[in-house]
């Protein structure tokens, strides 16, 4: 949003980040989530023990040490973003009870523990973004070093596909143990699928569709940055989503880039309908072959092994969301080796039942609905093109659980409620009067005030 210096005003949530930056830890976050192959954890933890998560850990402990400290003076405004959170966490909590008090083999117990321990990491990342990025300022620092970070992240993967090489089997970090075989780089129709450090070449492709908004965001509005600064995380990711061959990545991107688009002046659609003309046309000539490829993805799912699959587990779903429609069966219960769904928010029902499900729509939607009204209340365009973008980037992560399990696939479902704190964070920052009011009780606070400004 690039701000002026003179807006530069300190906005401070929590007093301890003061002297620690969130958008710090924040920025650690996401090195380790796209530097480190997604399959390298630390092995007492199996799959909750990736860098990532376990920093997501410490923020959520650091913010309960917050919470158990604060004065009863401090002057709370409502968060609604991060309630939500917490209400899906409880609802994780009260499947993982429901597991533990029926018979449940060894496996699944296991298995429900380490992916409850994990959703604590990636909402202790959600409220690390909500409440420790002090100011709009270093927001804008924040979605910058995003942006970057996602670049590098697809450009990994166009270094994958051309080379026809994993590359990143020959990683090695002490401490850390691949918590499954690598393999090979995956391939379709004579094609290669790079899934630069994630896990899957679908968890590439709908990570960095997901992130595209972020990176358009940034690429339009940081004019003193310089232009290949600004524009080669777009750069990457536009030509990695069709390499991936993925019909979630082209999902993810259509449905980000319909409610970023008309939201644009009408110089900036024109540009991007030249872009799309340009892009098609480059893939068309430099790679034949893969538009046929794409465009056969949704011509033949009636034939498509991939997409039967997914409609042949309806009724499979139905039998086992009927012996537990409320709670489910046990959060992480429904091992992959019974079936492969596909779709996140059916296997949210037999885990956690229609409450569990319930409660992560809640938060997506209730994301969405913050935007729209941050970006519908400011008349700073910079904020308006941030709220804007992090609603599109909401909207492509919350239809990619609806196309494959995303909670199995961390560097997604990091993602994916990294976006949703981030706009905890611009919901705070941006609070209207209140904004005023807290950047006055801060400075008050700093030169020896008794009492301190929260978010709630």
């Amino acid at each position: 949003m690039a701000l002026q210096a003179a807006e530069r005003l300190p906005i401070r949530s929590l007093r301890p980040f003061e002297s620690v930056d969130g958008v710090t830890v924040l920025s650690l976050h996401v090195v380790l989530l796209f530097a480190i192959p997604a399959r390298l954890t630390f092995s007492p933890l199996g799959g909750a023990g990736s860098p990532a998560v376990l920093v997501g850990l410490v923020s959520a402990v650091f913010w309960i040490c917050y919470r158990f400290s604060v004065s009863r003076t401090t002057v709370f405004i409502a968060q609604p973003i991060r309630r939500t959170s917490f209400l899906f966490l409880a609802a994780l909590l009260a499947s993982f009870v429901a597991a533990c008090v029926r018979p449940i083999n060894s496996a699944e117990l296991q298995n429900s523990q380490l992916t409850l321990l994990t959703a604590f990491g990636w909402v202790g990342i959600l409220v690390m973004a909500c409440d420790g990025i002090p100011d709009l300022f270093r927001f804008d620092v924040y979605l910058r070093r995003l942006a970057l970070a996602a670049g590098f992240f697809a450009a990994l993967g166009l270094v994958q596909y051309f080379s026809g090489q994993q590359l990143t089997n020959y990683l090695s970090i002490p401490g850390l143990s691949a918590n499954q075989d690598l393999g090979g780089l995956a391939t379709r129709d004579g094609f290669n699928r790079p899934a630069s450090t994630a896990i899957h070449p679908i968890e590439f492709g709908v990570a960095i569709t997901a992130l595209l908004p972020i990176c358009l965001h940034v690429a339009m509005t940081h004019r003193h940055l310089g232009t290949l600064r600004r524009w080669f995380p777009v750069l990457m990711i536009c030509i990695a989503v069709p390499i991936s061959i993925s019909r979630s990545a082209i999902i993810g991107a259509v449905v980000a880039l319909v409610c970023l688009i008309p939201t644009w002046p009408a110089r900036a659609r024109r540009m991007a309908a030249v872009a799309l003309v340009a892009l098609s046309t480059m893939v068309f000539v430099f790679l034949p072959g893969i538009i046929g490829t794409l465009t056969a993805l949704f011509a033949g799912t009636s034939s498509d092994p991939s997409a039967l699959s997914r409609t042949d587990s309806y009724s499979l779903a139905g039998q086992f969301i009927a012996q537990a429609p409320v709670f489910g069966r046990g959060i992480g219960t429904f091992l992959p080796k019974y079936r492969i769904l596909d779709n996140q928010y059916l296997l949210l029902v037999i885990d956690a039942g229609l409450v569990g499900c319930a409660a992560l729509l809640t938060v997506f939607i209730t994301s969405l609905v913050c935007m729209r009204l941050v970006r519908r209340r400011s008349t700073d365009e910079g904020v308006r093109g941030a709220a804007q973008a992090l609603c599109a980037a909401i909207a492509s992560a919350s239809v990619g659980y609806a196309v494959f399990d995303g909670f199995a696939f961390p560097t997604f479902a990091s993602i994916s409620f990294l976006l949703v704190g981030l706009a905890g964070a611009l919901w705070r920052l941006t609070a209207g009067p209140k904004q005023r009011w807290l950047t006055a009780t801060s400075a008050s606070t700093s030169s020896g005030g008794a009492r301190g400004t929260d978010a709630h």
